[in-house]
């Protein structure tokens, strides 16, 4: 008898690691080829959406250095400093000294210039200057100039040459067409860097740029031998965007392009394969090893598992999931045994305890958040009501009828919204009649404003945010930003999605605020307290206080702004899906 038992253990046993044996192989499989798989797709396109925002990031740097290129070149003194007699020595050296002067009192003013030199029609070098020598380096780095260098119409050209990037332009002048020189700048190499040095999210990547010859213009590869050996075995310009290659050192490799349409330059982005994989290694590792001591413990738990512990236990998971399911009140009747009596007897004490604090305390907290949230959004609707009757009213006494209609049609889809009553909305709800209410005052100020509203990669309909919350921030940066310029101005929302939520930008390039106002809005915005100074508007410390209330503390509100210059609203919104069930179940 006991080898029959003995005998149906060990089936049992074997049984047991043969099936978590299976389970761990097709559990471990599964993870890594689709963690694997998962990874590398997420890094193509996160990758395809790094470098086009860098890649246009150098495109407006480029642009920017040629308008500084137009700057110094197309002047009334450097025109008549090239076009001055010379007759001797002196009246050279006074030519020469008019032409540096011309270019030098502007050029100090550019960081990014590291040197420029200026060559006459005969292809002469004329005047010439540097911000600092490096060691080594000869004092004129281009005596001689090469005609093949600057395009005969007076177009700037950018290009690498003897290992700089320089930016070359025919000077011709603009009251005679007459052609006068010829002017080369030399684009500092630490502001090429620390362009570079923003694209990277880690030091896994590395990036390249090539003009538009090919030639490489600045890379942040650690070693500069092992880059000149991949750039020989690697055409990156026969590379398809997004495609895994073989490169030297680095193995398979992910590498993303921006070919710029403005200068014919390359943003070259890689990242091996193997780098990005790490987490699906780690991940195989611990599938591994957490499976061996499943089998471990599976086996001994089939040896000691009785009767006893079994079905006790297996009663209290079906109480726990009724009380999971809200039906607290399951209760589990005693037991055999002392042990689990005494488990039973605790377990049916949390249950009352956890009773009491669902659905009582919380249920009370929450009815109490509730209606201060509606208080607070109460506030902000006659002040809406007034500010577009007022418009209403202004329009109609100077007899604008189409401009009544469409406010009125504005107004009413903003009445329609808020008679809903809901407390969070969806951002496609919030931007619907925020975008009503710039409809109003553009019409009000006479088109003294523009605006846009831009969301990048936010889904407008699955969002959800506090009513109220993007349109206090734009009306304040209407009246109290836009409404006192003198100047036409534009206001600018902004939304953008981040791994932990949303953030929610409101610019305006109105009058601005003082350094005071500032500080006591985001003192305020740190720890609302009455207590504290607020000498700001009302929409503003509305939003501060309900942003408050709804994520205690989670959400961020800050305000950037210099007189003259106009001011930055940015809210940051945490999105956890728990957080939006919260307010679905207990504030919609």
């Amino acid at each position: 008898m006991s080898k029959k038992i003995r005998s149906i253990h060990t089936q049992m046993i074997a049984s047991n690691a043969l099936i978590i044996t299976m389970l761990v192989a097709l559990i471990g499989a599964s993870v890594y080829f689709g963690a694997t798989w998962l990874q590398i797709r997420n890094s193509q396109r996160l990758n395809n959406d790094l470098v086009e925002a860098k890649g246009k990031n150098f495109d407006e740097t480029s642009r920017a250095f040629k308008r500084t290129i137009n700057y110094l070149t197309i002047s009334n003194e450097l025109d008549q400093a090239l076009n001055m007699e010379i007759t001797d020595s002196i009246s050279l050296d006074t030519a020469n000294r008019a032409i540096k002067k011309a270019i030098t009192d502007k050029s100090i003013f550019f960081d990014e210039i590291y040197g420029w030199y200026l060559y006459d029609a005969d292809h002469h070098l004329r005047a010439h200057q540097r911000k600092r020598y490096n060691k080594g380096e000869k004092d004129i780095l281009f005596p001689e100039m090469e005609e093949s260098w600057f395009d005969p119409t007076g177009q700037i050209r950018s290009f690498m040459l003897d290992g700089r990037l320089v930016y070359t332009r025919k000077i011709i002048s603009y009251k005679n067409l007459k052609e006068l020189g010829y002017f080369i700048a030399i684009y500092d190499s630490d502001y090429l860097d620390q362009q570079l040095s923003t694209i990277l999210a880690s030091e896994k990547q590395f990036a390249a740029v090539f003009d538009e010859y090919g030639s490489l213009v600045v890379h942040n590869y650690p070693d500069d031998a092992t880059m000149k050996f991949i750039l020989e075995e690697v055409d990156f310009s026969e590379v398809e965007n997004s495609q895994i290659v073989k490169i030297p050192k680095l193995g398979r490799t992910i590498v993303t392009q921006y070919i710029s349409s403005y200068n014919n330059w390359r943003l070259v982005l890689a990242v091996s394969v193997k780098e990005i994989t790490q987490l699906s290694d780690l991940l195989l590792l611990i599938i591994i090893v957490v499976g061996c001591f499943g089998l471990l413990f599976g086996n001994i738990t089939q040896v000691v598992n009785s009767r006893h512990i079994v079905k006790p236990l297996s009663h209290m998971v079906q109480v726990v999931n009724k009380v999971e399911q809200g039906d607290y009140s399951q209760r589990i009747p005693p037991q055999p045994s002392e042990e689990m009596d005494i488990l039973a007897s605790s377990f049916n004490q949390m249950i009352i305890t956890t009773d009491n604090l669902i659905n009582q305390v919380l249920r009370h907290e929450i009815k109490y958040r509730d209606m201060q949230l509606e208080a607070m959004q109460a506030q902000i609707r006659p002040h809406i009501l007034y500010n577009t009757l007022e418009c209403i009213n202004w329009l109609a006494e100077f007899g604008r009828k189409e401009d009544i209609r469409k406010v009125t049609i504005a107004f009413s889809n903003i009445m329609q919204s808020l008679a809903k009553g809901e407390k969070f909305i969806t951002v496609r709800e919030e931007l619907s009649y925020t975008e009503d209410f710039l409809a109003i005052y553009k019409i009000l100020l006479e088109d003294k404003f523009s605006y846009s509203i831009n969301s990048q990669n936010i889904p407008l309909d699955d969002v959800i945010i506090p009513r109220l919350t993007i349109q206090p921030l734009v009306e304040n940066a209407v009246l109290h930003g836009i409404k006192k310029s003198s100047e036409k101005g534009k206001v600018t929302v902004s939304l953008a999605s981040t791994p932990d939520g949303i953030l929610i930008s409101v610019i305006d390039d109105g009058v601005g605020m003082d350094e005071e106002t500032v500080r006591s809005i985001n003192r305020y915005a740190e720890t609302p307290d009455e207590s504290l100074t607020t000498n700001f508007g009302l929409g503003l410390r509305n939003v501060i206080d309900r942003l408050w209330l709804v994520y205690q503390g989670k959400s961020r509100f800050s305000v950037t702004s210099s007189l003259g210059w106009g001011t930055t609203i940015d809210v940051f919104i945490p999105l956890k899906e728990d957080d939006n069930e919260l307010f679905r179940d207990h504030f919609g």
